[in-house]
């Protein structure tokens, strides 16, 4: 007894150790830039506390460390890192089912940009294999749920208008027959694969299996470039682009502490290069509410300078008419214009240039998810400069 005892406070102490190694790594790197890091450090917390509390009080048992999420979350982080591009782990996304049902899915690594999801499965490829022979119990089903909601949801959540493409990336290693299952409706499969002979069941335990008549809508597979071919502009650009702040005046001094603080991002991090390089050879359109708009606060409060770079910027320009986003209401930050300017962008399947990331982040928080550039507010600034010197 005191050797089985013994053997679980080493195996307790072993996962608490991999967890705190697990934070440790998230510290020490610079992770920052990638959505949803915090949410897997509370998750991670949450884990070791809880058996660090069952440590102390003796009141350990086997259970809790098979049920325990560690080992999970450290192969997502391995994903996280290993792919490129990285953007988020444990993302949500909004999706309606074939019943009109709207849930959400939890992406576990989203990477290249947004034109990939990948679910990372930890599970033992031998028990992956029993779950798919199985039959009609709820483990095959829950593979085959997995698989449905990914396919639904990426159909639903497009980027740069293609649906991203889906892996299922088996981190232990996956059997030969589940892997030419999911391939078979669309799904990228990673991870070293397993033949049946190799995972050592007995006969005994063939069920009937997945039937190839499983109904299921595969996404459909597209060259998903990062190079859109048209670019939607938004009010606040079309100010960024002609502002003195990035035509050479973000060394100025001035009053308003708002324009000295744009003016040193400027230094820093130049908006006018950023733009130039973006709008290089491509298609630009602006909806005509969004124009009139910005035209009038050219004339109310932009210099002589500014008011001629508007006008060259204007030429280059294809005016469209307003073509509002309908499945939002204004609310809060949606503010109407926004509507007009973002539903105009994604009814021409254009990628809309922009700085208000408030409207964005609102707009995704309800489920909106537009194909957007965003870039660092620059305010109008030439007859401030004016107002300095005078």
């Amino acid at each position: 007894m005191d050797e089985d005892l013994n053997e679980m406070i080493s195996r307790y102490k072993t996962h608490i150790s991999n967890g705190e190694s697990l934070l440790e790594k998230l510290a020490e790197n610079n992770y920052s830039n990638v959505r949803g890091i915090h949410k897997m450090k509370r998750k991670i917390k949450k884990d070791l506390e809880f058996l660090s509390e069952t440590l102390q009080s003796n009141n350990m048992k086997k259970e809790h460390l098979l049920c325990s999420n560690l080992h999970f979350y450290k192969a997502v982080l391995e994903e996280a890192v290993n792919w490129p591009e990285c953007e988020a782990v444990f993302e949500t996304f909004l999706y309606k089912t074939s019943d009109n049902c709207q849930k959400r899915l939890t992406v576990d690594v989203v990477s290249h940009k947004g034109h990939q999801w990948i679910k990372v499965i930890a599970r033992n490829p031998i028990a992956l294999h029993q779950i798919y022979k199985e039959g009609d119990t709820f483990g095959r089903r829950s593979i085959m749920d997995q698989a449905t909601s990914y396919i639904e949801a990426a159909g639903q959540n497009l980027y740069l208008y293609n649906p991203p493409k889906v892996v299922f990336s088996f981190v232990n290693g996956v059997p030969e027959e589940m892997k030419a299952f999911l391939e078979r409706f669309g799904i990228l499969v990673e991870g070293k694969v397993i033949s049946v002979e190799d995972v050592s069941l007995s006969d005994s335990s063939t069920g009937s299996g997945c039937s190839d008549d499983v109904n299921f809508t595969s996404v459909p597979v597209h060259d998903q470039q990062d190079n859109p071919s048209r670019y939607n502009l938004c009010v606040t650009t079309m100010i960024a682009y002609v502002s003195s702040l990035t035509n050479g005046g973000c060394n100025k001094e001035f009053n308003e502490p708002l324009l000295n603080q744009q003016a040193e991002w400027e230094r820093a991090r130049p908006v006018k290069p950023f733009l130039d390089n973006l709008f290089s050879g491509k298609d630009l359109l602006c909806c005509a509410t969004a124009v009139e708009d910005f035209k009038s606060i050219v004339n109310i409060v932009g210099g002589e300078e500014e008011k001629s770079r508007a006008a060259e910027l204007l030429s280059r320009i294809t005016v469209v008419p307003d073509l509002p986003f309908t499945d939002l209401r204004p609310t809060g930050k949606i503010k109407e214009r926004s509507l007009l300017i973002f539903g105009t962008g994604h009814a021409h399947k254009a990628v809309t240039v922009t700085a208000n990331k408030g409207f964005v982040q609102a707009a995704k928080q309800k489920g909106a998810r537009f194909a957007v550039v965003i870039h660092e507010s620059r305010a109008l600034s030439e007859c401030k400069e004016h107002q300095q010197c005078s």
